[in-house]
């Protein structure tokens, strides 16, 4: 039986952001991290980033700031200040969390085409 959405707070918990913990690899190091799906404020910034070419690093930096949280779900990266920090990791470091990111919140061929299948 499908059960009705009656109110604000059961539509907000039926679309709360899931937090799943992914490996992350740059050359032998590996670590566990914690990632959010993706917002609509989220989705709103990246189908901004689509009118470019490709993602510079300040949109790399900006999409890992809003999925990497920690076991709860909250945001370690909130500030201008914090996306700052980001962009001045290593490049190999921040495109590998961007790209686990990238298929956290499915906006990758393969994770489009997992979920598809189930």
């Amino acid at each position: 039986m499908t059960q009705a959405l009656s109110s604000k707070a059961d539509l907000l918990a039926f679309g709360a952001v899931a937090v799943v913990k992914r490996d992350v690899t740059v050359g032998d190091d590996t670590r566990a991290m914690y990632f959010r799906e993706l917002t609509g404020e989220g989705m709103k910034l990246f189908m901004g980033m689509q009118e470019s070419a490709d993602f510079a690093i300040n949109e790399m930096a900006e999409i890992v700031a809003m999925a990497l949280c920690n076991a709860e779900g909250e945001r370690q990266f909130t500030s201008d200040e914090d996306i700052i920090e980001l962009r001045q990791m290593k490049w190999k470091t921040l495109s590998a969390i961007f790209h686990v990111a990238m298929k956290v919140i499915k906006l990758t061929k393969e994770a489009v085409d997992d979920e598809k299948k189930g």
